[in-house]
């Protein structure tokens, strides 16, 4: 049985082949016209491959670049590789200019990663933090189960065709069988992932992520062949897409685009992430029948992202050559590395085109490493002087005098929008329903962030701007203080004390997180909307019965403190005074009057009929680097 090889070289252009020269006849005994030529492809690449018989242990080789010029360039390792001991069915994988091979199971394609360096995939709590070791409601609602999650299509219908398409699988629209709504279902090929942790990785990143331009995630499925992620829908398309369609766009549009960026950065380093591969292929748009400044922009793809606190440095050198940092070839870095990935977004959506280009990837590189770019030319005399500044501050070569994402947000380039808006943009029933909320048990908070949690772009889309206003400093976050001004002459009527109604919806931190401040802003049209309702009660539903049962209720808020005694009432109480009937069930008629008691909400009708208004329902920088870091000068 044949052995497969499966080598990653992204150092050629148009015409150039990658083959394997060494010492057998069939790598063409030294002679390099007669080398093995590997394949390669539009989905494949950067990856080339080819098949070898058995019986090749023990020879030597190396890959060679054959040039559309006729010209041969050897890959810069010290030694000749040396064919392993394969097992059949095998296949050995490696990297151009890294002398390291790893041999895996011929189960398909896989992306191999060699790290320049140890990231801390999980960093120590710094003294005087205290570990969470629970998820908050929001994250066990879309935490995954094992016992629950197997089988997609019996909650889905996928359609065939793709939303997009990757090195490890595609994307299509999928409508779901019990709520009908439609979501976006990424599905992960296990055979082309060698390190399955790190899509676990991705998962755990993503599901901690509670933010407007961050793509929302639903749920998990996994079975034999694929993982499915279930993710918010987003149909506008790419972000790159659009500016290749526009070639380049206004500054209004531009700021408003660059806003949203900022402020998905900013709130992922406040968590203490790092994103690493920033450009605009990873921000897709919600809509495409509006235009690109009227529709929320959401941020995709944690592959290469990794927890790194403010004082920490990481050494994997990853991401896509045009938006690298610079520190981040050979050298530590930090979380500066996604400023200068946004400089360099933009700067594209200015003018058209990249700060940094060459011919080749590795020169690319060296372009960045030297960090010259021109805001010369008619299309820059159009573009203000702060939106250069903005521009210098984030593509500054220091890392340490880089501007942060809340400073860019601080800019004077954002205060160019006109008028400064209103603070106080809470209408006055708002307020009622914050304190309904601060006041409710666990269930119904839980079960109000499940409805909040799978509201449409469309059905959210006025508390969301509401939140954008409040959230002054754009990270993501509420404080007390951004609430109590946009409250502002509401509380001084009211006499309400703001500080009670916030310890009961605010996060362990002292902040109001994005989708609780949506659970607990909504007003009665949205709580008492059946279709919303609905999906919110199948969030509950795991095995989907038509019921929730003790234990469902227990996989959501069990565990940790959330098991413990809450307002002088058990979680076994709260269960038992919302099965109304006894009858050791929740039905959806039970949760619907759970949502709608008076702790909760007071109605504006006495009738109960009044509540029911609505029918049920690229990863190789790494080779690059060491290409560049082989061919560089001695000093």
């Amino acid at each position: 049985m044949a052995t497969r090889v499966e080598a990653e070289c992204s150092s050629t252009q148009d015409g150039d082949k990658v083959c394997l020269l060494g010492s057998r006849p069939e790598l063409g005994d030294w002679e390099a016209a007669k080398a093995l030529e590997l394949k390669t492809g539009p989905k494949l690449w950067p990856r080339w491959t080819a098949q070898l018989p058995p019986g090749m242990a023990g020879a030597e080789f190396k890959l060679v670049i054959r040039r559309r010029d006729g010209s041969v360039e050897w890959e810069p390792v010290p030694h000749n590789r040396s064919w392993p001991d394969a097992p059949t069915g095998s296949k050995l994988c490696f990297r151009y200019g890294d002398q390291d091979m790893q041999v895996a199971k011929d189960s398909g394609y896989s992306r191999v990663k060699f790290d320049m360096g140890e990231d801390s995939k999980a960093p120590p709590v710094p003294k005087g933090h205290r570990a969470k070791t629970h998820l908050d409601i929001r994250q066990r609602l879309v935490a995954n189960s094992d016992k629950f999650r197997k089988n997609i299509e019996e909650r889905f219908e996928l359609e065939t065709a793709l939303l997009g398409e990757g090195g490890f699988g595609r994307v299509v629209k999928a409508r779901d069988k019990e709520t009908g709504a439609w979501r976006a279902v990424k599905t992960i090929l296990k055979s082309r992932v060698t390190h399955m942790d790190e899509v676990k990785q991705e998962l755990q990143l993503t599901q901690r992520m509670d933010h407007p331009n961050i793509v929302r995630l639903y749920a998990v499925y996994e079975d034999h062949c694929s993982l499915y992620l279930v993710l918010e829908l987003c149909e506008g398309g790419e972000l790159f897409d659009r500016l290749v369609d526009e070639k380049f766009l206004t500054e209004p549009v531009a700021r408003k685009i660059m806003k949203q960026v900022f402020s998905s950065i900013a709130y992922c380093h406040a968590r203490d992430v790092v994103h690493r591969d920033l450009k605009p292929e990873n921000y897709v748009l919600m809509s495409k029948a509006r235009a690109v400044d009227q529709t929320p922009l959401k941020l995709i793809d944690f592959g290469l992202a990794t927890s790194c606190r403010q004082d920490q440095s990481l050494n994997t050198a990853v991401g896509t050559p045009f938006y690298v940092a610079p520190e981040m070839l050979g050298h530590p870095y930090g979380r500066e590395v996604d400023i200068w990935s946004c400089g360099v977004i933009m700067y594209c959506l200015h003018c058209g085109r990249l700060p940094f280009t060459a011919p080749t990837d590795l020169e690319v590189l060296r372009q960045v490493k030297r960090g010259r770019y021109s805001l010369d030319g008619p299309i820059w005399d159009q573009v203000s002087a702060p939106a250069k500044d903005l521009i210098g501050r984030c593509l500054e070569m220091d890392a340490g005098k880089r501007i942060t994402a809340t400073g860019a947000l601080e800019h004077s380039w954002f205060q160019k929008s006109g008028a400064a808006a209103d603070p106080k943009v809470f209408d006055p029933e708002v307020l009622q329903n914050l304190k309904a909320f601060s006041a409710a048990n666990r269930f119904q908070k839980a079960a109000l962030v499940a409805v909040a949690y799978n509201l449409t772009a469309e059905e959210g889309h006025e508390l969301r701007e509401t939140f954008t206003k409040m959230d002054k400093n754009g990270d993501g976050y509420l404080s007390f203080q951004e609430v109590q001004e946009g409250l502002g002459p509401i509380l001084e009527r009211s006499g309400t004390n703001l500080s009670e109604v916030f310890k009961g919806i605010a996060n362990a931190e002292g902040k109001l997180e994005y989708t609780q401040f949506i659970a607990a802003a909504m007003d009665e049209q949205l709580q008492g909307n059946e279709e919303l309702c609905w999906r919110a009660f199948k969030v509950f539903d795991k095995d989907d019965s038509g019921v929730i049962t003790m234990s469902e209720l227990q996989q959501v808020l069990g565990g940790d403190e959330l098991s413990k005694m809450i307002e002088g009432q058990s979680l076994a109480k709260i269960f038992e005074s919302t099965d109304k009937d006894s009858n050791g069930l929740v039905s959806f008629s039970e949760f619907m009057d759970m949502l709608h008691s008076t702790a909760v909400l007071e109605p504006q009708s006495p009738t109960r009929s009044s509540i029911y208004t609505r029918a049920m329902p690229s990863q190789g920088l790494g080779a690059l680097l060491s290409t560049e870091l082989s061919q560089s000068p001695k000093n």
